[in-house]
């Protein structure tokens, strides 16, 4: 079996608890459901392929910081708010 791939969910709202329990029943990945903050360290240890966060929950920042400090990480920005989900 290929190697799983490693999920970060952060954030608590109703809709993210749905997302990381849906990823969860797949066998391909890792579901790991964190809170503010982690290291860079900590990041880097995890080794994600993905992080979904609330974009309502998240400084700009964060995200413009893990781009540049994590190429190839798959950023997804969830709104409940708008009914959208925002991919960078």
């Amino acid at each position: 079996m290929d190697k799983r791939q490693t999920v970060i969910v952060y954030g608590d709202s109703v809709v993210l608890a749905g997302v990381r329990t849906s990823l969860s029943f797949d066998p391909a990945f890792e579901v790991i459901a964190c809170a503010f903050p982690l290291t860079d360290q900590e990041l880097r240890a995890l080794q994600p392929r993905a992080i979904i966060f609330d974009t309502q929950a998240v400084q700009p920042e964060f995200r413009y910081a893990l781009a540049q400090e994590m190429p190839g990480l798959l950023l997804i920005g969830i709104d409940p708010s708008a009914n959208q989900v925002v991919v960078w």
